[in-house]
């Protein structure tokens, strides 16, 4: 499963994760697992422990009583695994010391979820995605439609999801359901079907949310896919000088990848090539090859509508690297040496994205393998007693903004300030606090804050970049990539709280907690 929009609240540090060494020793880890709410036990349910999250795996299954229990080598932090059908997957790091470990589980029963997805006069859509998702984007579950289009989902975990059918990336056309699905004519246009959200629209902001609680059978959710007019795209492969390049492979992706590209296709020794029928809407275009033992990579965006795509031009060219400063002086450990924290580029227009790199002790950081294409510079997490200031390519402010990376660019800079600003307070009603800057170009995961509400109804916030924020309280856990969308976050702001936030100051407020959660 793909992990990424944004990272609110994560503090990235390089350093030595320990305690899986040393001598092997035999240690026994037990317990009882149970069902959350009737608190009955649950036989066979299959117990795993993956050491240090490596290779070396032991399993078990728990006995008429519930127990399980499994000798094991070594101590550290090691990955535990509980799962039976019909109840949610458990995952959690279970810290195994000398003797052992007792690790008693309650499990959840998961939500039943099934419909029947059709196609144009109320055929049956057979080997068609189902999706169910939250609105940020992740946790994603899938499933896939039958010969007569109805489709089920066993162990969905309680929450707010959206419901859709229709995608049609890589991933999906290598389940053995998969059905492609035909085009049709209309009055002269070729027409397909576009991924359609429950309970028959397009777009996600006009979906209906499908509140799931534990253990609930819900059926009849069903989905008439919409019909769109599709396309033919066409277009050429050339390298950095113009000419043409043939044997590339031309990847057509929509902006969800989740599921993979949409299609494939190769350059002809002309470079030209076509993908023959695509709906309208924002697509990106991928070209890759290896010469001489390097990857050459170019893409390009098209906004389909009504008409063909003719014309598109992907340039192929070799990778390079980009060199930034990460100026942040924080005191040193006992051995001289500063916290290190991350940096990635994100890019903005479909091309490839390069891995997190970390700065050197002296600030230094050289992002390696970037492809031509514009990119936002992001710092990952936050640090301590110290917010993000600036971050500049030359005199560029790129804060916010995306810039175009090419070969023998501007060193980037990525400024840390102290004497950060710092909000607490007290909620009615407990929960969890979110802080979102009323800029709205800030809402992403460098400047949205969350926290959760302690005893006494107690929160604290600190590390804040100074400015204008909007506090918001909820009863129910908010997931950050849901902070990260702007239909949602509009939608409660006006209920939150606005709150200035001052350099080296604390600032007191006192909150009402939101019934649920950001929906």
């Amino acid at each position: 499963m793909r992990l990424w929009r944004g990272c609110l609240g994560l503090v990235v540090w390089m350093g030595v994760l320990g305690g899986g060494g040393g001598a092997q020793e035999a240690n026994v880890v037990e317990g009882v697992v149970r069902q959350e709410t009737t608190k009955e036990v649950l036989a066979g349910v299959a117990v795993t422990i993956r050491f240090g999250g490596g290779n070396q795996v032991h399993r078990a299954k728990t006995d008429e009583e519930g127990r399980y229990r499994l000798e094991a080598p070594g101590t550290g932090s090691h990955e535990m695994s509980f799962t039976l059908g019909g109840y949610i997957p458990d995952w959690r790091w279970v810290e195994v010391k000398s003797g052992g470990a007792r690790v008693d589980v309650m499990m959840k029963r998961g939500n039943r979820l099934s419909g029947r997805v059709t196609l144009r006069e109320g055929r049956p859509a057979a080997g068609v995605a189902v999706e169910v998702r939250r609105r940020g984007g992740r946790p994603r579950y899938t499933a896939m439609t039958g010969p007569d289009g109805v489709y089920q989902f066993d162990t969905i975990p309680p929450g707010r999801y959206y419901l859709s059918a229709g995608l049609r990336g890589a991933m999906v056309r290598k389940e053995s359901a998969y059905r492609p699905l035909e085009a049709e004519q209309e009055e002269g246009v070729a027409m397909g079907y576009a991924r359609t959200y429950y309970p028959g629209v397009r777009e996600a902001a006009e979906a209906q949310a499908l509140e799931l609680g534990s253990g609930m059978e819900l059926g009849g959710y069903d989905i008439a896919l919409v019909r769109v007019p599709v396309h033919r795209v066409k277009g050429r492969v050339v390298d950095e000088r113009g000419e043409a390049v043939g044997g590339a492979v031309l990847e057509l992706a929509s902006e969800d990848e989740w599921f993979g590209v949409d299609a494939e296709t190769k350059s002809a020794e002309d470079g030209s090539f076509e993908f023959a029928a695509v709906p309208e809407g924002e697509w990106r275009m991928r070209g890759s090859l290896v010469r001489a033992g390097v990857t050459l990579r170019g893409h390009a965006a098209v906004i389909l509508s009504r008409r063909n795509e003719e014309d598109v031009r992907i340039e192929v060219g070799a990778p390079f690297s980009v060199e930034g400063f990460v100026e942040r002086d924080e005191p040193r450990d006992e051995k001289g040496l500063r916290k290190v924290s991350m940096v990635t580029l994100r890019p903005e227009d479909g091309g490839a994205r390069p891995g997190m790199t970390p700065h050197e002790q002296d600030g230094r950081v050289v992002i390696q393998q970037v492809y031509r294409g514009r990119y936002r510079i992001f710092p990952l997490g936050f640090v301590p007693g110290f917010y993000l200031e600036s971050i500049r390519v030359g005199e560029r402010d790129a804060m916010v903004e995306a810039v175009e990376f090419r070969p023998g660019m501007e060193p980037f800079r990525i400024t840390y300030a102290p004497n950060p600003g710092r909000v607490a307070g007290v909620v009615e009603g407990g929960g969890f606090v979110s802080l979102v800057p009323v800029e709205e170009a800030l809402w992403d995961g460098q400047f949205i804050r969350m926290a959760r509400v302690e005893s006494g109804g107690r929160f604290e916030v600190t590390s804040l970049r100074p400015g204008e924020y909007i506090a918001l309280a909820f009863t129910e856990p908010v997931d950050s990539d849901e902070l990260s969308d702007p239909v949602l976050v509009r939608r409660v702001a006006a209920q939150g709280m606005r709150v200035t936030v001052k350099g080296g100051q604390t600032t007191e407020v006192k909150l009402r907690a939101r019934e649920g959660g950001i929906w």
